[in-house]
């Protein structure tokens, strides 16, 4: 997880041009990190994706060929940490395919797969 923290000095200046500081403001941005890795690469009858976040979040994975037709769609519940997913992809033919991990919090992660067969 990554913390930002903005911090804004409010001033007011006055009609004689003296500044004068009225408060300050804080703002703090806290996201999610997800990664997404898949293996093995090349493959042909299954591929992992492993995945690894801070907390936990809900993600789907898409394939599409290389003409853009989705050919394979999958929902996960990541439970935060490190965990590995198994895909059987059998019925995908042979070539480049693209997978897309896209999480409930709108990340994205697009990744080149080759299958042969």
């Amino acid at each position: 997880m990554v913390f930002w923290i903005v911090l804004y000095f409010l001033n007011q200046v006055a009609f004689t041009g003296v500044s004068i500081n009225v408060g300050q403001a804080e703002l703090n941005f806290e996201y999610d990190q997800f990664e997404a890795n898949i293996y093995p690469n090349p493959t042909k009858k299954s591929v992992n994706i492993v995945a690894d976040s801070t907390k936990n979040v809900k993600f789907e994975v898409f394939i599409s060929n290389q003409f853009g037709k989705q050919e394979f769609r999958q929902r996960y519940t990541h439970l935060g940490g490190k965990e590995l997913y198994k895909m059987d992809i059998t019925n995908l033919n042979s070539g480049i395919h693209f997978v897309k991990v896209l999480t409930s919090s709108g990340t994205t992660k697009l990744l080149k797969l080759e299958v042969v067969n």
